[in-house]
């Protein structure tokens, strides 16, 4: 039985007498991996209907494309949070070489602005950190060395 799609007026064979749509107006692609799906208008004017599956929606939206990404306006925790997922952990400290396995390593702002940079960080661990951050006096060799 042929009837008139509600969104672009072209006619098509409905299957159903609940049938409003075509086919050509229903169908949708995922914007994450591409797949064909069917989408109600309805979910479309709610804001729905981008992604075919919840898991796409999330894998999509990391980082940059995250809602409450905040770009270099990120807190001090955010920020570390950033590098390490970025850097991983550190393995080794950059100034007296000792490696994880010893000492607590942690990733240490070189230039002291928190920029989202990862060529501005460097791994020490907590006393050379103290030292590095000018919580103890800083000795000649340890300038020298970073």
């Amino acid at each position: 039985m042929p009837r008139k799609c509600k969104i672009c007026g072209d006619e098509f064979n409905s299957y159903s007498n609940g049938q409003r749509y075509c086919e050509k107006c229903i169908t949708h692609k995922c914007l994450y991996c591409n797949q064909t799906f069917k989408v109600f208008p309805s979910h479309l004017r709610k804001g729905e209907g981008r992604y075919c599956s919840k898991s796409c929606s999330a894998k999509d939206k990391i980082e940059e494309r995250a809602n409450h990404w905040k770009g270099n306006q990120v807190g001090y925790v955010g920020l570390h949070v950033w590098v390490r997922k970025h850097l991983g952990r550190p393995q080794i400290c950059q100034h007296c070489k000792i490696p994880a396995l010893e000492k607590r390593l942690i990733w240490a702002n070189k230039s002291k602005k928190y920029l989202r940079d990862l060529s501005d960080w460097i791994s020490l661990c907590e006393p050379c950190h103290k030292i590095y951050d000018g919580n103890i006096k800083k000795s000649k060799t340890f300038s020298k060395t970073i």
